[in-house]
């Protein structure tokens, strides 16, 4: 007979606990070593007992959820984590991913959910509540109509066309001249050119297959931290890059897309990188 699977339980609501440990100790692979009604006593309890899998509620007093996973991961731990919320927002899941999570349940389903989502999370394989499949498809489908209802260059007016081609000219819209982008002028005398800084990089955007997804790893160039923006298709993430240092995320795309993505990493220290990525 295989070795059972060894959980904890952590929410602040003893009544969400003693429904799922009535649940889950209906079968009879699974066996509950650990309970905690807080986030402190729930890493203790993963320190400790070092446990398969612990069901994590995300929003928990002294330490949330999220926090718990983060030093799970910075000690290493092999404890894989579900995380348990009564919020079907698409942001929280990004975050449960970039975390290491292998699991995502809405409360609302839990019950119903929590062992084969505790027996996938076991096995390897990542776990995410239908609803929540739900809001990515609604995200993304928003996100593409947002792209065509950009205006584009055949929307413009014939005098805006205008206007543009003359900025692309390096002309302004008087039909006097542009000070070229390399060099300012001071206008004290003497008469002296100040020579611009060069502009700035993009981050570099590198890809690897994961499960359910890719590892995208985005390094910074320009020497500047940064708030920047992933997008790929309408599929939005949004991130801190700091200075000289490179970050990963994990993407989970809604529906997979066998064709050629436009990517776009857009930063807000004035840098941006292009580029056209095949899943």
């Amino acid at each position: 007979m295989p070795e059972a699977i060894r959980l904890i339980v952590a929410d602040d609501h003893p009544i969400v606990r003693k429904g799922l440990r009535q649940v889950i100790e209906e079968e009879s692979n699974f066996e509950i070593v650990g309970e905690a009604g807080d986030g402190e006593t729930a890493l203790v309890l993963i320190q400790t007992l070092r446990p398969g899998v612990a069901i994590l509620d995300l929003d928990m007093p002294k330490m949330s959820g999220f926090a718990a996973a983060a030093e799970v991961r910075k000690l290493e731990l092999a404890t894989e984590i579900i995380f348990l919320t009564m919020h079907s927002e698409v942001d929280l899941l990004h975050r449960a991913i970039d975390l290491g999570g292998k699991g995502f349940v809405v409360k609302e389903s839990a019950l119903l959910e929590i062992v084969s989502a505790s027996g996938s999370v076991a096995a390897g394989l990542p776990y995410v509540s239908p609803s929540m499949t739900a809001a990515l498809v609604d995200r993304r489908a928003r996100g593409r109509t947002f792209e065509q209802s950009k205006p584009a260059l055949s929307d413009l007016t014939p005098s805006e066309r205008r206007i543009l081609g003359m900025i692309a000219r390096g002309k302004a819209t008087n039909s006097s001249p542009i000070v070229q982008s390399g060099a300012s002028w001071n206008t004290g005398a003497p008469l002296k050119c100040i020579k611009e800084a060069a502009p700035k990089e993009g981050p570099t955007v590198s890809f690897d297959p994961i499960l359910g997804g890719l590892n995208v790893h985005v390094t910074d160039r320009s020497g500047v931290t940064s708030q920047c923006t992933y997008d790929a298709d309408g599929f939005t993430r949004t991130f801190r890059l700091e200075a000289n240092s490179s970050t990963d995320l994990k993407i989970v795309p809604a529906i997979p897309k066998l064709d050629n993505w436009n990517i776009n990493v857009t930063c807000d220290n004035g840098t941006s990188t292009q580029t056209t990525q095949f899943f």
